[in-house]
């Protein structure tokens, strides 16, 4: 099942307003993360694969890592919240259903405490280069697909 498929009958819940900020934030921490990464120690071996530095290199790679990990999460919760209504709708047992809901936003909101004292904690353990990346890449990776779950879900 593709993405345009899973996303047919789910109503995107925020207006064009909000994605087109999210495609602004996207692309000012890409620009950003380039821009900074380019000029990260010009004395540094800096080794390259194919003609791109590999600090440009591994923002990119980590940026299409979370985006698909992000965009396969949301899809998911966009695809259980609009299931959970529908049943609510027409099912009278729609109890499991809103619970299994509530448990997947539970977990999503655990996940984002973690990553916000995590983010902080990976300073100390990890090269600032590393945590720049990591950073910058993470905000990218949640606007990007947020935008392509818009494009996705929008109806035709």
């Amino acid at each position: 099942m593709n993405l345009r498929e899973m996303m047919k009958n789910v109503d995107y819940p925020f207006g064009r307003f909000l994605v087109s900020v999210s495609a602004i934030i996207a692309i000012a921490s890409t620009a950003f993360a380039v821009v900074i990464l380019r000029e990260e120690d010009p004395n540094a071996p800096n080794p390259a694969f194919l003609g791109i530095p590999m600090p440009i290199l591994s923002y990119f790679s980590m940026t299409a890592i979370l985006t698909l990990l992000i965009l396969l999460i949301k899809v998911r919760l966009y695809s259980a919240a609009e299931t959970a209504k529908k049943t609510e709708l027409y099912v009278s047992g729609a109890e499991e259903t809103a619970k299994d809901f509530k448990r997947s936003l539970t977990l999503l909101y655990a996940a984002v405490v973690v990553l916000i004292i995590l983010i902080p904690a990976l300073l100390f353990i990890v090269p600032q280069m590393w945590w720049f990346i990591s950073i910058t890449s993470f905000v990218s990776g949640i606007n990007f697909s947020e935008v392509i779950i818009y494009l996705f879900s929008r109806k035709r």
